[in-house]
Protein backbone atom coordinates (compact mmCIF):
# COMPACT_ATOMS: atom_id res chain seq x y z
CA UNK A 1 0.00 0.00 0.00
CA UNK A 2 2.80 2.44 0.92
CA UNK A 3 4.56 1.63 -2.36
CA UNK A 4 1.41 2.50 -4.36
CA UNK A 5 1.06 5.78 -2.49
CA UNK A 6 4.68 6.74 -3.18
CA UNK A 7 4.27 5.98 -6.90
CA UNK A 8 1.07 8.03 -6.96
CA UNK A 9 2.89 10.88 -5.20
CA UNK A 10 5.73 10.68 -7.71
CA UNK A 11 3.22 10.87 -10.57
CA UNK A 12 1.60 13.97 -9.09
CA UNK A 13 5.01 15.62 -8.59
CA UNK A 14 6.11 14.88 -12.16
CA UNK A 15 2.82 16.21 -13.55
CA UNK A 16 3.39 19.41 -11.59
CA UNK A 17 6.89 19.80 -13.01
CA UNK A 18 5.70 19.33 -16.58
CA UNK A 19 2.86 21.79 -16.07
CA UNK A 20 5.34 24.29 -14.62
CA UNK A 21 7.45 24.24 -17.80
CA UNK A 22 4.43 24.49 -20.05
CA UNK A 23 3.09 27.54 -18.23
CA UNK A 24 6.37 29.44 -17.81
CA UNK A 25 6.22 32.96 -19.23
CA UNK A 26 9.43 34.92 -19.80
CA UNK A 27 9.35 38.68 -19.23
CA UNK A 28 5.60 38.37 -18.50
CA UNK A 29 4.82 38.18 -22.25
CA UNK A 30 6.89 35.42 -23.93
CA UNK A 31 5.28 32.02 -23.15
CA UNK A 32 7.50 28.93 -23.17
CA UNK A 33 4.60 26.93 -24.63
CA UNK A 34 4.58 29.29 -27.66
CA UNK A 35 8.22 28.47 -28.42
CA UNK A 36 10.17 31.14 -26.54
CA UNK A 37 13.51 29.98 -25.14
CA UNK A 38 16.24 31.89 -23.31
CA UNK A 39 19.40 31.74 -25.41
CA UNK A 40 22.91 33.12 -25.78
CA UNK A 41 24.13 34.63 -29.05
CA UNK A 42 27.13 32.59 -30.27
CA UNK A 43 27.58 33.96 -33.81
CA UNK A 44 26.40 36.76 -36.06
CA UNK A 45 26.94 36.83 -39.78
CA UNK A 46 25.73 37.21 -43.33
CA UNK A 47 26.24 35.38 -46.57
CA UNK A 48 26.14 31.84 -47.86
CA UNK A 49 28.29 30.20 -45.17
CA UNK A 50 26.04 31.09 -42.26
CA UNK A 51 22.89 30.79 -44.42
CA UNK A 52 23.67 27.08 -44.85
CA UNK A 53 23.32 26.65 -41.08
CA UNK A 54 19.84 28.22 -41.04
CA UNK A 55 17.42 26.22 -38.91
CA UNK A 56 15.45 23.79 -41.07
CA UNK A 57 12.06 25.15 -40.07
CA UNK A 58 13.27 28.69 -40.89
CA UNK A 59 14.45 27.86 -44.40
CA UNK A 60 11.18 26.10 -45.21
CA UNK A 61 8.98 28.76 -43.59
CA UNK A 62 10.83 31.74 -45.05
CA UNK A 63 11.89 30.75 -48.57
CA UNK A 64 12.51 34.37 -49.62
CA UNK A 65 15.56 34.77 -47.37
CA UNK A 66 18.52 35.81 -49.45
CA UNK A 67 22.07 34.54 -48.89
CA UNK A 68 23.26 38.08 -48.10
CA UNK A 69 20.69 38.50 -45.31
CA UNK A 70 21.86 38.74 -41.71
CA UNK A 71 21.69 35.77 -39.35
CA UNK A 72 22.19 35.09 -35.66
CA UNK A 73 23.15 31.73 -34.19
CA UNK A 74 22.00 31.17 -30.62
CA UNK A 75 22.62 28.39 -28.12
CA UNK A 76 19.83 27.32 -25.76
CA UNK A 77 18.77 24.46 -23.51
CA UNK A 78 15.76 22.36 -24.44
CA UNK A 79 14.82 19.23 -22.54
CA UNK A 80 18.22 19.09 -20.88
CA UNK A 81 20.12 19.28 -24.18
CA UNK A 82 22.16 22.22 -25.44
CA UNK A 83 21.02 23.12 -28.97
CA UNK A 84 22.02 25.72 -31.53
CA UNK A 85 19.71 27.44 -33.94
CA UNK A 86 20.49 29.93 -36.69
CA UNK A 87 17.67 32.34 -37.44
CA UNK A 88 17.19 35.39 -39.67
CA UNK A 89 18.07 38.65 -37.95
CA UNK A 90 16.25 41.80 -38.93
CA UNK A 91 18.73 43.98 -37.13
CA UNK A 92 16.02 45.77 -35.13
CA UNK A 93 17.72 44.59 -31.95
CA UNK A 94 21.39 45.39 -31.49
CA UNK A 95 23.02 42.17 -30.33
CA UNK A 96 26.54 40.91 -29.88
CA UNK A 97 28.13 37.55 -29.25
CA UNK A 98 27.50 36.58 -25.62
CA UNK A 99 24.27 38.58 -25.28
CA UNK A 100 21.28 36.87 -23.64
CA UNK A 101 18.16 36.88 -25.81
CA UNK A 102 14.90 35.03 -26.28
CA UNK A 103 14.42 33.12 -29.51
CA UNK A 104 11.17 31.62 -30.73
CA UNK A 105 12.01 28.07 -31.78
CA UNK A 106 8.51 27.57 -33.24
CA UNK A 107 8.25 30.69 -35.41
CA UNK A 108 11.25 32.08 -37.29
CA UNK A 109 9.35 35.24 -38.22
CA UNK A 110 9.37 36.33 -34.56
CA UNK A 111 12.32 38.65 -33.88
CA UNK A 112 14.81 38.03 -31.09
CA UNK A 113 13.94 39.67 -27.78
CA UNK A 114 16.48 40.90 -25.26
CA UNK A 115 16.59 39.24 -21.82
CA UNK A 116 15.69 41.92 -19.30
CA UNK A 117 14.99 39.89 -16.17
CA UNK A 118 16.82 36.73 -15.24
CA UNK A 119 13.84 34.43 -14.63
CA UNK A 120 15.88 31.30 -15.34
Amino acid sequence: MAFRLSIAGLGVALAGLVAGCATQVHEERLPWIDGWRKATVVAIGAGDDIARTLAENCSSALPLITPNANYVTVSFRNGGHRLRRTVPWTGTLAVGVGDRVYVNVSDCAKPLERVVTDDS
